[in-house]
């Protein structure tokens, strides 16, 4: 009898080394419409909104897209494509890691909670909105030198940046005092009832609704360093 396979489990046991986590792969997600009846949205399909509109990913991932925004889900290497518009997305730990591409430039995380945004007249920005402790969001794009986001941290590129700018410290309390975040950190009673969003949804929105609350009290603790002045 063949006593490897037992072997080296035992030794991954006593070594303390975790089984590898597959990845879920992305097949479909929940289409929750402010102003329509929900829907479902399939990989590589192109959504335009023209209201503000929540996504829920059958791997637990969550999205908001602001009304004007254009969007798609690759499956295989699962990343989110913002054409046009405002993003907000979160995607859980141990999940295949956050990918997201906005003309051209991609940004990537183990995990984490990011906004994406597409405007106008070509400039893109990211906004980290927490801090996964396995590492920083790192933007890049092909041909230039990467850069790293923490939480709190904003890059804004604009089209005439030939490289990757470094990132700033931006106040939060901004970002989710606009439209994108309306009514999301409002604490109430029965938040299905209360807010208007469906309880499946609601209940997708609680850990990265979390992991941003950290967020902010990490904000404070910039502010007394001196490193973010707020407005």
């Amino acid at each position: 009898m063949n006593r490897c396979p037992q072997l080296l489990a035992a030794a991954c046991l006593i070594m303390g080394l975790a089984a590898p986590v597959v990845a879920q792969a992305l097949t479909q997600a929940q289409v929750f419409d402010s102003e329509a009846q929900p829907g479902r949205l399939q990989p590589n399909e192109v959504l335009m909104v023209e209201n503000r509109t929540d996504l829920v990913f059958n791997d637990g991932s969550v999205a908001r897209l602001n009304g004007g925004s254009r969007f798609q889900f690759r499956p295989t290497d699962r990343t989110f494509v913002l054409e046009q518009g405002a993003l907000w997305l979160s995607v859980p730990p141990n999940n295949g890691g956050l990918r997201l591409s906005v003309g051209g430039v991609t940004a990537q995380s183990p995990g984490g909670n990011l906004v994406g945004l597409s405007k106008a007249d070509g400039t893109i920005q990211f906004i980290a909105m927490a801090r996964d402790p396995r590492g920083p969001v790192r933007v890049s794009r092909p041909g230039t030198k990467p850069q790293f986001l923490d939480a709190g941290q904003v890059l804004t590129l604009k089209p005439k940046d030939r490289a990757l700018p470094r990132p700033q410290f931006v106040d939060l309390t901004d970002l989710l005092q606009s439209e994108l975040f309306a009514g999301l950190l409002t604490p109430t009673p029965m938040p299905s009832a209360q807010s208007g969003l469906p309880m499946p949804l609601w209940e997708a929105l609680a850990q990265p609704l979390s992991e941003i609350r950290q967020a902010l009290a990490y904000q404070d603790e910039l502010l007394k360093r001196g490193l973010l002045i707020r407005r």
